[in-house]
């Protein structure tokens, strides 16, 4: 639902020029964009829509302030509608960190802890002594990377009950020693939700409502499968040699479920990071042990955190799931960047990573970003 590349980020020359220095700038308007500024912005999400995905939806804060939130293009096609501002769209793995403060609020209320080992929740893993919550969470618990294997076929189309899933994942080694190596693996939060749910006594959907969407202030935020779909986007992947675009093919609830099953927006995903980093959803504790990347038993430390990677200058998240593409990115000078589209393809002709980055740019070209380490 995420790929790991290294993402290569070409910005045009003339989006500095543009750009005032710093998050909040004097020199901005009154709402924090200048005309040049918001111009140039507009330019670089108009010249993907309808190119490398028929919908952009993008939104911009500042240190707690949103400062833009727009559609571009179509949420549909045939008929055509136009993307808007608040069209419900998934967002893929971005809903990893949603399912991490899940778990953290459980170890706040005194119900788990996140060096617990896995098999004190799931105890149908026979190798579940081995993995803790944090090794999980911190995608170095050596799980199988492999989520396709776990599923009923057609792989992933088919729903696929939490009993077949945990005798299917039961019967795959693990792929390295838990804590020795890190690599991304959507078993691990798939995991993480089903713990929720026992250690909650409710389904992992109605815990993320009542507890961390309704306090956050998300109100058009949901678990796909959980209500109706009204005015959502579709999503969409290139006509295969040829022009255009054609419905992608949905995947099952049961595989998107605590891994990637978030319905969002813009302007939530920007009041989700204002409201977890000012202490609304999760206390210091927790948010620093969310926000620390793990170290490894050789010393070396990765670029992955609790559902965050952890960038030059940059913490974020993607999400790539069938016919959509979402990012989700905080920057050190307090700009936010979410960016969304609903096109999916693997050859991420959209690519709304770099999109962030470009548009981060036009803000403030001083801060030397990388995704990456």
């Amino acid at each position: 639902m995420q790929t790991r590349r290294q993402f290569l980020v070409t910005l045009a020359g003339g989006a500095a020029a543009l750009a005032v220095s710093g998050c909040g700038s004097s020199a901005s308007s009154s709402n924090g964009l200048t005309p040049s500024q918001t111009a140039a912005i507009d330019a670089l999400a108009n010249a993907q829509a309808g190119t490398t995905t028929p919908g952009v939806q993008l939104g911009i804060s500042c240190k707690g302030n949103i400062l833009l939130m727009r559609g571009y293009g179509e949420r549909t096609l045939a008929p055509n509608a136009p993307m808007l501002a608040n069209t419900p769209m998934r967002i893929g793995s971005v809903t990893k960190q949603f399912t991490v403060a899940c778990i953290l609020l459980l170890q706040e209320r005194g119900l788990l802890s996140v060096d617990d080992p896995l098999s004190k929740y799931v105890p149908e893993i026979s190798y579940g002594n081995q993995i803790t919550l944090r090794n999980m969470l911190n995608n170095v618990s050596g799980l199988t990377p492999d989520a396709t294997v776990l599923f009923n076929p057609p792989v992933p189309f088919t729903e696929t009950t939490p009993s077949e899933y945990l005798t299917r994942l039961n019967q795959q080694p693990l792929v390295f020693a838990p804590g020795t190596e890190y690599q991304y693996s959507n078993p691990n939060f798939w995991l993480a939700g089903l713990i929720v749910e026992r250690v909650s006594q409710m389904s992992y959907s109605a815990f993320l409502q009542s507890q961390i969407l309704s306090n956050a202030g998300l109100v058009s935020s949901y678990v796909v499968g959980s209500q109706p779909d009204v005015n959502a986007a579709l999503g969409y992947n290139p006509v295969e040699g040829g022009t255009g675009f054609v419905l992608a093919t949905p995947w099952a609830d049961s595989y998107l479920f605590s891994t990637g099953g978030l319905v969002s927006t813009v302007a939530d995903i920007l009041t989700w990071n204002i409201s977890l980093t000012s202490g609304l959803i999760l206390n210091p504790s927790s948010l620093a042990t969310m926000f620390q990347v793990p170290v490894l038993a050789s010393g070396a430390k990765t670029s992955y955190a609790m559902g965050w990677l952890v960038g030059q200058n940059v913490t974020w998240h993607n999400g790539q799931l069938y016919g959509f593409h979402a990012m989700n990115a905080m920057f050190a000078d307090g700009y936010n960047v979410v960016a969304l589209g609903n096109e999916g393809d693997s050859t991420n002709l959209w690519s709304p990573e770099n999109l962030a980055v470009a548009v981060h740019a036009v803000l403030n070209p001083d801060l030397q970003v990388k995704l990456l380490p």
